[in-house]
């Protein structure tokens, strides 16, 4: 435990963690545990009442931070302001330098932090972006450079209203099994002829299908994959529908839901809380991935909680608020391509890269608010364990270059690829994001990434050249669509707007890093398209 009795022996070790555990001791025994100070030796004599109790979560937190190289960082204050300060300032008591910290001195560049509790043990933040208010947000503590909305740091949280529900996802993360052989795909959705349901709109459905497409299409390059959209005419009810779910999840490594999040705890097609528990996950503690309005908000009893602490599953990423339709599909393809492309990583390392990568193009609020609703719930180091074979995949998230002048920088550009649903083509560039622009279409983008050590500054950027033309015409690309997934309003009328877009030919940015080096940053736009012509022109070559 870091704290500011510790002696030299106990910082000097410090210094090589990665992990930093957080909770609140006390607000973890006075919630948990009624008249703990008076049963404590009891307790601690006790095998049989230590189970599923407060000090047994202390207790394993402490063996996971031993197994996986990580230290316990205790706070005995409620207020999110100085727990933030800390992690600002690498755990340094006196919040003057974090170099000086008691952690590894570059964990504040891609350290983890794991927070055991929900907001009544360790307290979370809230942003609001125009009519829109993100709640239950860590990525306030993981952006602890400026407020940019891009995260240093690697955090997840366990959530639950017991000490049992902690016991138990600590117990997984300890002994997780979460392998890369398999992996279950899902669109939600209803057959409805009759419109009953406003908000199971044709759009809305293409979309969640198209993307279901895109996803599954990457993920089966290394996992062998099943894929199901429950929209088909073949599924009539509920009863139908839910057995997919029930044929499908077992024995699945990643499991992965596109749709609606419906009513308040943004549960799933034909899906109910009482329905968690009735899926039989096999040998497996998969990682769910639901990209879906509110299925992250754990106020009262949520639905990812019920996946955590009802069921096998050890890790859940979902959103705590109603979410934007094109922001979710680019964010959701912007990790999967991760996970595909560097499937050794933890699950906790592909969510970082994604919120770094997603936002930054234009560094819109809608960004900011997408990176700071979604939240990793669980141990942010569980990883996908077994070996494989990786596919020959020539492209990466971020291109790097070498480190020189920037106009040595040669950059091949992967093809661009097409997934057709209903007559809109969704275009994607492996490794890529999406330029998001409400009303516009949806454009294919590239990054490329040049790292400068300290004391280098970034004057300016030129194109020199550009080169490999290839040219298309008939697509029909997708408008982009702010409009909440489950918001059942249609937008106003398209207006085209004739001649090529994007009109940039790229932007750049510079991230400093905690560690005094910086970071730049190229979007490059090679994909151009006229909405009016439908012709596409697209350079391969930088």
């Amino acid at each position: 435990t870091i704290n500011k009795e510790g002696n030299d022996g106990i910082f000097a070790a410090t210094k090589e963690a990665d992990y930093l555990i957080v909770t609140n001791p006390k607000k973890m025994l006075t919630s948990y545990m009624p008249n703990w100070k008076t049963n404590f030796e009891k307790i601690l004599s006790s095998k049989r009442r230590f189970k599923n109790t407060a000090p047994e979560v202390l207790m394993l937190a402490g063996q996971l931070a031993a197994k996986k190289n990580g230290v316990l960082g205790y706070v005995d204050s409620a207020n999110r302001d100085k727990l933030n300060n800390l992690l600002k300032y690498n755990w340094d008591i006196s919040l003057k330098d974090s170099k000086k910290g008691h952690l590894d001195q570059d964990w504040n560049n891609k350290g983890f932090l794991l927070l055991i509790g929900e907001t009544n043990i360790i307290p979370s933040f809230s942003a609001t972006y125009e009519d829109k208010t993100a709640t239950c947000v860590d990525n306030e503590y993981a952006d602890i450079k400026g407020s940019d909305r891009k995260p240093e740091l690697i955090v997840g949280r366990l959530i639950g209203n017991s000490a049992k529900n902690f016991v138990y996802q600590l117990e997984k993360s300890l002994n997780h099994k979460l392998g890369k052989t398999s992996a279950f795909c899902v669109s939600g959705g209803k057959k409805d002829d009759n419109k009953t349901w406003p908000w199971e709109d044709d759009k809305g459905n293409r979309s969640f299908r198209s993307n279901v497409n895109e996803i599954s299409r990457w993920v089966k390059q290394i996992w062998k994959t099943e894929k199901k959209h429950l929209s088909d005419n073949e599924y009539d009810n509920d009863s139908e529908r839910l057995q997919v779910y029930k044929d499908n999840i077992p024995n699945k490594d990643f499991v992965y839901y596109r749709n609606h999040g419906y009513g308040s705890k943004g549960t799933w097609t034909s899906f109910s809380m009482a329905d968690v528990t009735e899926i039989d996950f096999g040998d497996k503690n998969p990682f769910i991935c639901s990209i879906s309005c509110r299925t992250g908000n754990y106020q009262g009893v949520g639905f990812g909680e019920k996946f955590l602490c009802d069921s096998k599953a050890s890790i859940f990423f979902g959103s705590t608020e109603n979410s934007l339709r094109s922001y979710n599909n680019s964010l959701s393809e912007t990790l999967v391509h991760s996970m595909v492309l560097w499937p050794n990583r933890s699950i906790g390392e592909h969510i970082y890269q994604t919120k770094r990568a997603f936002p930054g193009l234009i560094n819109s609020q809608w960004d900011k608010y997408t990176n700071d609703e979604y939240n990793l719930y669980g141990d942010p180091k569980i990883g996908f364990v077994d070996q494989i074979i990786l596919p020959k995949i020539k492209n990466m998230m971020m291109a790097k270059s070498t480190l020189g002048v920037i106009n040595d920088i040669d950059t091949i550009i992967p093809d661009y690829e097409v997934v057709s649903e209903e007559g809109i083509d969704y275009v994607s560039i492996p490794g890529g994001t999406k330029i998001l622009k409400e009303d516009r279409p949806e454009i294919p983008v590239y990054k490329i990434k040049n790292d400068y050590p300290q004391g280098y500054k970034i004057q300016n950027i030129v194109m020199i050249n550009k080169s490999g033309l290839q040219t298309q015409t008939g697509l029909n690309l997708p408008i982009t669509d702010m409009r909440y997934g489950a918001d059942s309003k249609e937008s106003a009328t398209h207006i085209k707007i004739c001649g090529w877009y994007p009109e940039h030919e790229f932007l750049w940015n510079v991230n400093e890093n905690p560690d005094g080096t910086t970071t730049l940053i190229i979007t490059v736009f090679t994909f151009y398209y006229d909405e009016c012509t439908t012709d596409v022109k697209f350079y391969k070559n930088l």
